[in-house]
């Protein structure tokens, strides 16, 4: 597996207690897509980095409604958020990542701010 040595930064917003779907792709240091065939894709968000507790945990080998590699050939994949992921956590800006394993090789590919924005409507 060859990924970006430094995964990229990308920040998520979701507004706290709604349904979102994330997208994500997965490329090497070229931009050419990972072939994810047979890969497992986690995701966690905590309130530090150096939390020990995960806030929320997606895992594409738990099943449906977690992460689920959709486009494999094309490096896609996406996460699925529903209200219960999010309603009980207090508006603010969290810490995520993303890995990807592929043939026993572990790869953190992107990560960055998880925005719990406000909702007003209820």
């Amino acid at each position: 597996m060859t990924v970006a040595t430094s995964p990229p930064t990308q920040d998520i917003n979701v507004v706290r207690g709604d349904n979102k779907t994330w997208l994500g792709t997965v490329t090497d240091s070229a931009g050419v897509a990972v072939n994810l065939t047979g890969a497992r894709v986690r995701m966690q968000v905590r309130k530090r980095y150096d939390d020990t507790t995960a806030l929320i945990s997606k895992d594409s080998d738990v099943g449906p409604g977690e992460i689920e590699i959709h486009a494999p050939t094309l490096g896609k994949f996406k996460a699925k958020f529903v209200p219960a992921d999010t309603e009980d956590l207090d508006y603010n800006d969290y810490r995520y990542d993303v890995q990807i394993t592929i043939s026993s090789k572990e790869k953190t590919v992107v990560r960055g701010v998880f925005n719990i924005l406000g909702d007003v409507t209820r």
